[in-house]
């Protein structure tokens, strides 16, 4: 509304050769991040009662940063009194099962699909179906800044240029000199500073807009960019977030890792009701037409963090003779921390490297999962 009304006129002068270029450039420029701000403000990725079921089916819990479940079957199994399946965490606020790469926004009051973040500048939660619309905004904008600040700096240029021949004597030797290569060769940072900030007052719709795309023009490229790493490294904003606190965690060594082979006893085996299989370890693929899921990933480790530092998980010692029971179970505790011993399919995490991300399937699989939501 500023600039290009001061702009339009001064186009022929400013590209002499090339008006019409920039006269179909500019709408170019202008109409996809408006376009693509209308879309990541309507669309939602919330969760509702409709498309709850579907999206625990999306992504399975790595039992990392998201954690079902005690039955690591869930959410095959489902209740007959209500569409939730009986999976942990529910979401106090919505009352379901929180799938797993799912928040809740207090600002929406709604859980959020894959949720990455709360945009305050498209008033709506950026998640997994309107993701690509606020990448290709990102991208749009970048680049309408861009052309901004470069448009807006050409024709003051020109600007300055013609305002500094009018004023040298046409038969001067060094009017020629004095804007060939460049009109500020012989200048002074004082002058040069001088002649811009003289622009700038004479023209200020067109530099004030100018200015401003060139200062917000890294930003919208840095969180551009931002995204683009999110993508190679297979998270979100939010996981990123929580990445960096197991970070912290294993630096203070409360982290615990142990293979789901090994933890049966614990967790049930996975699969569908009937017990066949569904997909185990990296690479495993999902199982069942119904309750399957289409992640080709599946955790083969589970996470835990402890309250205390260097001490892992804790199982209940088994009765030595004369003190078992009946069917060879762990008795009681009783209070007495005697009772207790290490675990010893519990190993400590050192590194973050020894932890799997199964929701990182390389740049090109993760950018697919984004561009096409793997359907």
């Amino acid at each position: 509304m500023l600039f290009i009304p001061a702009a339009l006129p001064l186009l022929r002068i400013t590209f002499p050769h090339l008006p019409w270029f920039h006269h179909m450039l500019i709408p170019l420029f202008i109409t996809p991040p408006y376009l693509f701000l209308h879309l990541s403000r309507s669309t939602s990725s919330t969760i509702t009662r409709s498309n709850h079921r579907a999206a625990l089916k999306r992504y399975p819990y790595d039992h990392t940063i998201f954690h079902g479940s005690n039955d690591l079957r869930a959410p095959c199994i489902i209740s007959p009194t209500s569409p939730s399946p009986l999976a942990t965490p529910t979401c106090r606020t919505c009352q379901l099962a929180k799938p797993a790469r799912s928040k809740h926004c207090s600002i929406c009051r709604a859980c959020v699909q894959k949720a990455d973040h709360h945009c305050v500048w498209i008033n709506n939660c950026v998640g997994r179906n309107n993701y690509l619309y606020f990448l290709v905004l990102m991208l749009s904008l970048t680049l309408l800044l861009a052309y901004g600040a470069y448009l807006g700096y050409q024709i003051l240029h020109v600007q300055i240029q013609l305002q500094r021949s009018s004023s040298l004597p046409s038969s001067s030797p060094s009017s020629a000199s004095s804007l060939n290569p460049h009109w500020s060769k012989h200048l002074s940072w004082s002058s040069y500073t001088q002649q811009w900030s003289a622009m700038i007052a004479d023209h200020p719709l067109i530099a004030a807009p100018a200015l401003l795309a060139l200062l917000s023009f890294p930003l919208a490229l840095g969180l551009m960019l931002y995204h683009v790493y999110l993508i190679w490294a297979g998270m979100t904003t939010n996981e990123s977030g929580k990445w960096a606190d197991l970070r912290e965690d294993i630096g203070e060594g409360r982290v615990w890792r142990g293979k789901v082979e090994e933890l049966r006893g614990d967790f049930r085996e996975w699969g569908l009701e009937s017990g066949s299989e569904s997909g185990r370890g990296n690479g495993g693929r999902s199982g069942g037409d119904d309750c399957g899921f289409e992640w080709p990933v599946m955790p083969t480790w589970v996470v835990v963090r402890m309250e205390a530092a260097g001490r892992g998980p804790r199982v209940r010692k088994r009765r030595g003779k004369g003190n078992t029971n009946m069917d060879g179970e762990i008795g009681p505790m009783d209070g007495n921390s005697e009772q207790w011993e290490e675990d010893e399919r519990w190993t400590q995490v050192r590194r973050l490297s020894e932890i799997v991300n199964i929701y990182d399937l390389g740049f090109w699989d993760n950018l697919k999962d984004v561009l096409l939501n793997r359907e």
